[in-house]
């Protein structure tokens, strides 16, 4: 599956390069446009597929108009910020919005890489349970009981803690697999499948988190 990443970018060189890297390194299918007011259009276009994932370039931004374009293209789609070096009163105001991550820039793209990995991830993840949930057939398996509260999937793996920092990268992806292997009752093979990896690294990582392997049903 090729995800579909939107960026939205004032500078018409920075498009182009994000453009160029994300579809010719990472394999995205892209779709670049000017400004957040053009995101609607662009997703209700008759041509146009929804995006998975958006990467909102706010760093010549001002404070006064971030909040309000943070929570309409949050709606959308998980949102990555990109905000400029140090400027951590616009990072932490995108994600107070409704953001899913912030990058500063320059972002290496070995950074945006890992990002939009666990973002889409999560993404995928949500839209397989949706579509069991909806699926009202006997041999689907059940949605999970919400073990982390209930309410959109997003919220329920949150990038930052409790005290407003990010959280750590081992402790989302802890929680991703935590999470397929109570929804996949234990199936190794079905849980490797779905989170991309092999089995064996599967065991590696069940160890390392020290996740306790359920017999499957």
């Amino acid at each position: 599956m090729v995800h579909r990443i939107l960026i939205i970018d004032a500078e018409p060189m920075q498009r182009e390069l994000l453009t160029s890297s994300l579809q010719n390194r990472l394999g995205y299918m892209i779709t670049a446009i000017a400004s957040a007011g053009e995101a609607v259009s662009c997703f209700y276009s008759d041509s146009a597929a929804p995006p998975d994932l958006i990467l909102f370039d706010w760093s010549e931004g001002s404070m006064d108009n971030l909040a309000p374009s943070v929570k309409s293209l949050s709606q959308l789609a998980p949102l990555v910020v990109l905000v400029k070096y140090g400027d951590y009163e616009a990072a932490v105001a995108a994600l107070n919005a409704g953001a899913q991550d912030f990058l500063m820039k320059p972002a290496a793209m070995e950074r945006i890489s890992i990002t939009f990995r666990n973002l889409l991830l999560l993404r995928d993840m949500q839209r397989e349970v949706d579509r069991l949930r909806g699926a009202h057939s006997s041999d689907a398996p059940p949605a999970p009981s919400a073990p982390y509260g209930g309410g959109p999937f997003l919220a329920s793996f949150p990038l930052t803690g409790d005290d407003g920092n990010i959280r750590r990268m081992e402790d989302i992806e802890a929680e991703a697999i935590r999470f397929a292997m109570q929804y996949y009752h234990g199936h190794m093979t079905e849980v490797a499948r779905r989170l991309g990896i092999g089995r064996s690294t599967l065991y590696r990582k069940l160890s390392g988190f020290s996740i306790r392997q359920e017999k499957a049903a």
